[in-house]
């Protein structure tokens, strides 16, 4: 399951609530959330009686991809079945080596 397939099946889940959906760690998911909400497919939102307490939830573009996906893409779905072998340490570190090169590239545009 993706991340915003377990964020889809759910209403203002919190990253650990995601984590254990999709079986990675905490930290996974929190910076790939972070790249989610750049994009504009998911947002934060603070719970109503605890401030503390952040949900994600799908934003209407968010909903549309998490569509594209489920209908014909199967790269998506074949690079996703790939990563499953990898340990929750391994995404981690592959997501922190992609936000690297995302700013080095950000910065040479």
């Amino acid at each position: 399951m993706s991340i915003l397939g377990a964020i889809s099946r759910g209403h203002d889940l919190k990253v650990t609530d995601v984590a254990d959906k999709v079986c990675m760690s905490g930290s996974a998911v929190s910076i790939a959330s972070d790249q989610l909400v750049q994009m504009g497919l998911v947002e934060r939102t603070r719970h109503r009686d605890d401030r503390r307490i952040v949900g994600l939830t799908l934003t209407e573009e968010g909903t549309r991809k998490l569509g594209s996906i489920h209908h014909g893409d199967s790269l998506y779905s074949d690079c996703l079945s790939k990563l499953q072998g990898f340990s929750a340490d391994e995404v981690t570190q592959m997501l922190d080596t992609h936000k690297k090169l995302m700013k080095i590239f950000k910065q040479g545009a």
